[in-house]
């Protein structure tokens, strides 16, 4: 018995440090086949030398998989010196110019294999692939740098602030209020502090060998909060926007303290990063995942990682069309200041098209917004923005191209008010409404033809919401 267990010992050592062997032999791979060459690191066939490891590399030929074992050049402790990387010539069965390039290698101890497939094809292509993880490295942390600043800003600039104020005679918004816009953001922004400190850890000591998707899949399992406020941002919309009405929190968001950190951003601006995030860090893990071997250690936790918040992504997807819709209103209503959100009311689309106004016979640039139930003509500048006109999809009972039959009586002054500023009737059309008519120009007559169709789409289906609410 005490044989067999010391014997077990002895296996159980060896076992372990051919693990230890395999994982050096992975970090140390340089590159695959090519041109019936293996390239490695003389430092690697040293190693792989000491471990009594064969090499072989599967070829195709004839669409079966045929195994073809290949030597070192040279015998003894001088090959694979330092001085340059050792080549193993290969000796296939067939060494003709139409035999298929070699598909596929391993190192093999016994029933042990280290599989390169997911590994490039050459030592360039091997670099560019670990120089390029180490860049998505990198961004993925300044990423992350910049959101966890970003929600520190609204924690100590607005939320702290304004709790502060409840406790005090003169309270800027009520504490209701403060919990509905920010539920959950706290615990956001907690775990963001938390994921940017373990993401700083490990770019200090950055390797090829580097693990991050342990770290993202531990983040997976605490995506619940985004979940939890991603389904509260409209009702903190809401708030906010009720909230802008009093004199006392505008004052509050004007005020000089707020102004000189965050600039031009508004609450509103801020409330929306931890529903962009996810899909941010979707993009960076399948970076990520692109940019690792299949053999590295790393792969199997960020591709886990990755399922799990493409889950969660895909569980609230709906749910963040309807906010960048209610986004999109809110955003509009704070610049034009004219309330616009209506529960059931939904942005479709927007774009700069041209107005032409017969009456002044001028021809003016404008944003034009389509809703669900409303056409919005803006006139914007750079720092406000006014509503110029708002128009119910209900009134409007004709949109096409026919542009020239509201410019019959005078033609050629239109033309040429159009000409000095570039614009061409080509491109033009026209909306046609109970209480009169309105030209516009879009830039191409692709785009005219566009517009046409998102406006002929909108009403429409105006039309139809409008009966079967009757």
């Amino acid at each position: 018995l005490e044989d067999n267990l010391q014997k077990i010992q002895k296996e159980l050592q060896e076992l372990r440090q051919s693990q230890e062997l395999l994982r050096q032999i992975n970090e140390r791979l340089v590159t695959v086949v090519g041109d019936n060459n293996l390239f490695l690191e003389p430092s690697l066939v040293e190693l792989l030398e000491k471990s009594n490891f064969s090499i072989k590399s599967q070829t195709d030929i004839g669409g079966a998989t045929t195994p073809t074992f290949y030597h070192a050049t040279g015998t003894g402790t001088g090959t694979g010196s330092a001085s340059s990387p050792a080549s193993i010539n290969a000796s296939p069965s067939s060494s003709s110019p139409s035999s298929p390039a070699i598909a596929r290698s391993s190192f093999s101890r016994s029933n042990e294999i280290l599989d390169t497939t997911g590994l490039s094809t050459s030592a360039e292509d091997a670099r560019r692939i670990r120089e390029q993880r180490k860049n998505i490295a990198t961004e993925t942390l300044k990423s992350e740098r910049t959101y966890y600043t970003n929600l520190a800003n609204v924690v100590e600039v607005f939320l702290i602030p304004l709790r502060k104020a409840v406790d005090s005679r003169a309270p800027i918004i009520g504490k209701e209020d403060i919990k509905k816009i920010f539920y959950q953001f706290e615990v956001i922004h907690g775990y963001s502090k938390t994921l940017l400190a373990r993401l700083e850890e490990r770019m200090k000591d950055w390797s090829d060998s580097q693990l991050l998707g342990d770290i993202f899949l531990e983040m997976a399992d605490f995506l619940r909060s985004y979940s939890l406020y991603i389904n509260n941002y409209t009702t903190a919309l809401q708030t906010v926007s009720a909230c802008s009405k009093l004199p006392a929190f505008l004052k509050f968001v004007q005020s000089e303290a707020i102004v000189s950190r965050c600039g031009k951003m508004q609450l509103s601006d801020y409330l929306i990063m931890p529903i962009q995030r996810i899909p941010r860090y979707i993009l960076l893990l399948k970076d990520l995942v692109k940019n690792t071997p299949t053999t590295h250690l790393d792969y199997e936790n960020l591709t886990r990682a990755l399922a799990k918040i493409s889950q969660v992504a895909e569980e609230n997807n709906q749910v963040q069309l309807d906010i960048e819709n209610i986004s999109k209103i809110f955003s509009l209503q704070a610049r034009v200041n004219t309330r616009l959100y209506e529960p059931q009311r939904m942005w479709l689309s927007e774009g700069l098209l041209y107005n032409i106004d017969l009456q002044k016979k001028r021809v003016r640039q404008r944003e034009v917004h389509i809703m669900s139930d409303l056409l919005l003509i803006v006139k914007a500048s750079s720092d406000k923005a006014h509503l110029e006109h708002s128009i119910s999809l209900g009134s409007i009972f004709l949109v096409d191209d026919q542009i020239n039959k509201s410019i019959a009586q005078d033609p050629e002054s239109i033309r040429k008010i159009c000409a000095k500023t570039g614009v061409s009737l080509n491109s033009g059309f026209r909306v046609v409404m109970f209480s009169g008519i309105m030209l516009f120009c879009a830039s191409s007559i692709p785009q005219r033809d566009l517009w046409i169709q998102e406006l002929k789409k909108a009403v429409e289906n105006h039309k139809n919401n409008s009966k079967d609410q009757q």
